[in-house]
């Protein structure tokens, strides 16, 4: 039996060069990691060593060098993690042969006794069980507490029978906490900028929304790109919620975006996500804007989200306002309409809101002009 400290040895060993891997050492790693994976990840003295682990993991699945088949594997393999290592779909294994001979002279024997009309060895009856007015064990029918007929199984030890219990509703599935959705979101990403599949983006996505509310994934995509994929180029994000939020059949549907695109300024300006990247009002404004052109969010929805973003106190400005990113993201958006339109559609759609731009710059700065 090998110890786990010597599977540790093995994995480091695989991923000692994640910058320039071998392809058969990350097949091995992966073989590896699938067998042991759960029984090192329960340890948790081990999860430091596993997060590290899968981080170089991470960095192997982005390398273009690599075969596309050996990255999907990768992929597979952290989201097999992210599952709590709960593969997608069970794999049978081999039968043995003495297994094989048990199930042949079984099914043999069950079709030999239901041609006679006798009981089969799965404790069914042959024939019709209900013209002679017994039940599906051989007694007489139950009658349940509204008068119709009881279904029941046998009691424990071939004693009398009793009723079935009710069999319990699956429990609804975890949710992901913020962590784990920024990773699968970020692996999402990286998948789509490698292959340009967009089925496949759409598909994943889908996966997220039984794991997740609607409103989240669509937040955490653009918060994802600021914070976790510095350098991304922007049309991308822009081509990936334009996918996602517009067309006939979205993805994600509009009343999620709307809510989501409050949240996720919400978060802008509580986090303070420009102090880190004092770009992020521009980028997130040009995706905005992007989707108030397609329909999919009204302008008016997204400048009144951009002032009460953050709000402490009421009548007090909110935080894009008053640190003085809330002009900037409004005017990148409008830039992205007039980009996608023209300069008097942007207009006119800009004096169909009633706002004013003073609105948007911190009161000092707006009193004072």
């Amino acid at each position: 039996m090998l110890t786990e400290k010597i599977m540790h040895e093995c994995i480091k060993k695989l991923l000692a060069n994640a910058e320039a891997p071998k392809q058969e050492e990350l097949e091995c790693l992966v073989k590896l990691m699938s067998t042991v994976g759960r029984q090192l990840d329960a340890n948790p003295k081990a999860q430091m060593h596993m997060n590290a682990y899968f981080e170089r993991i991470c960095m192997c699945s982005r390398n273009t060098t690599l075969e596309s088949r050996i990255r999907f594997t990768l992929q597979d393999l952290i989201d097999l993690r992210y599952n709590g290592w709960v593969p997608r779909r069970e794999v049978e294994g081999p039968k043995k042969i003495d297994q094989i001979h048990a199930d042949a002279h079984r099914d043999g024997a069950n079709r030999a006794r239901a041609a006679a009309g006798g009981p089969n060895m799965r404790g069914n009856r042959g024939g019709d069980y209900r013209s002679a007015g017994l039940d599906a064990y051989g007694g007489p029918p139950q009658r349940d507490n509204w008068g119709g007929a009881a279904s029941r199984a046998p009691a424990a030890g071939g004693g009398a029978s009793a009723f079935a219990p009710a069999q319990p509703a699956p429990p609804p599935a975890k949710k992901l906490s913020r962590e784990e959705l920024e990773k699968r979101v970020r692996g999402t990403l990286d998948e789509y900028f490698s292959t340009g599949d967009k089925a496949e983006l759409s598909e994943s996505i889908k996966e997220l929304l039984g794991l997740s509310e609607a409103t989240q994934v669509f937040e955490q995509i653009p918060l994802v790109a600021i914070s976790k994929m510095r350098g991304v180029d922007w049309s991308l994000i822009t081509e990936v919620m334009m996918h996602l939020c517009g067309g006939d059949q979205p993805t994600l549907p509009k009343p999620a975006v709307q809510e989501g695109t409050r949240s996720l300024l919400n978060t802008m300006g509580v986090e303070d996500v420009m102090g880190d990247a004092p770009k992020a009002a521009d980028w997130v404004g040009g995706v905005l804007g992007a989707l108030v052109s397609a329909g999919v969010l009204p302008l008016k929805e997204v400048a009144t989200a951009t002032l009460e973003a953050a709000v402490e106190e009421e009548g007090e400005d909110g935080q894009l306002v008053d640190g003085g990113s809330a002009w900037k993201l409004v005017g990148a958006v409008l830039q992205a309409v007039a980009q996608n339109s023209n300069q008097a559609q942007m207009s006119k759609q800009w004096k169909e809101t009633g706002l004013h731009l003073d609105a948007f710059f911190p009161s000092d700065i707006a009193t004072a002009t």
